[in-house]
């Protein structure tokens, strides 16, 4: 039997040896989703980076830090597997963030391994 997946790309965004977490519902997280229709990997995550930092200026794609199939993890019939990109991004008016996050945080990557989920501090790492 084989198995279904919804493909995420996400967005590891550095400034100054920090790295941008975003938090919902007590889960720290890095900007993305999910891959929408026939969208390419690039539509996607510079779609979701407009949605959810508002103002954001300028995205740059760079190099795949990380890929991670997350188990146990579904969303019906479909698991879930994430990609992780380094991502230059301006911010000429400071960090705006829509209403699907309560709040952010630049992080070390001693505080991303503390606060983040699977595959986050991996993707540090690879910076």
């Amino acid at each position: 039997m084989s198995t279904k997946f919804n493909v995420g790309v996400k967005a590891i965004i550095e400034h100054d040896g920090k790295y941008l977490l975003l938090k919902k519902d007590d889960f720290w997280d890095t900007p993305g989703g999910r891959i929408d229709g026939d969208e390419t990997v690039e539509e996607a995550l510079r779609r979701e980076l407009s949605e959810e930092l508002p103002g954001c200026k300028n995205a740059q794609i760079g190099k795949l830090l990380n890929a991670v199939r997350l188990p146990g993890l579904r969303f019906g019939d479909h698991g879930l597997f994430l990609i992780w990109y380094y991502v230059r991004v301006d911010f000429p008016d400071g960090v705006k963030i829509s209403d699907e996050h309560e709040t952010y945080k630049w992080c070390t990557p001693e505080e991303v391994r503390e606060l983040a989920s699977t595959g986050i501090a991996e993707a540090v790492q690879s910076v």
